[in-house]
């Protein structure tokens, strides 16, 4: 799966790491397994490892979309952080970002360049 994720209910966070071609399939089935699994407060995508992204500007729309549709899930205070090392990944995060932030999804979406950065945001580092 090009998209897997790990639940620490200790912290209260959710680490997903993408690596390969991404498509929207991709993000949908991994959305829908995440749900089941119950969301944490703190989230980090790492698409560092991502070598190619099939996505649409349509389709980060309806990505940011499922986003507002799973506002109910979602505790409150809870952020979302985005690592894209890449020009192209980097993009389209922010196109994410904004989308949701123009749709109304009610947690923090944060996009940055490194791990580190995306770790510090959220109060935490990746040896916990």
């Amino acid at each position: 799966m090009p998209i897997e994720f790990a639940i620490d209910r200790g912290r209260d966070f959710t680490l997903f790491t993408g690596s390969g071609v991404l498509t929207v399939d991709d993000f949908l089935g991994v959305f829908d397994a995440y749900s089941k699994a119950g969301p944490t407060r703190l989230e980090l995508y790492d698409f560092r490892e991502v070598t190619e992204s099939r996505l649409s500007g349509e389709e980060i729309r309806t990505l940011s979309m499922i986003g507002v549709a799973k506002s109910a899930e979602r505790i409150p205070g809870s952020r979302t952080v985005l690592v894209a090392a890449s020009s192209s990944a980097y993009g389209l995060s922010r196109m994410y970002q904004l989308l949701g932030e123009l749709e109304g999804v009610v947690w923090d979406v944060e996009v940055h360049r490194t791990l580190e950065a995306g770790y510090a945001s959220l109060g935490l580092t990746a040896q916990e």
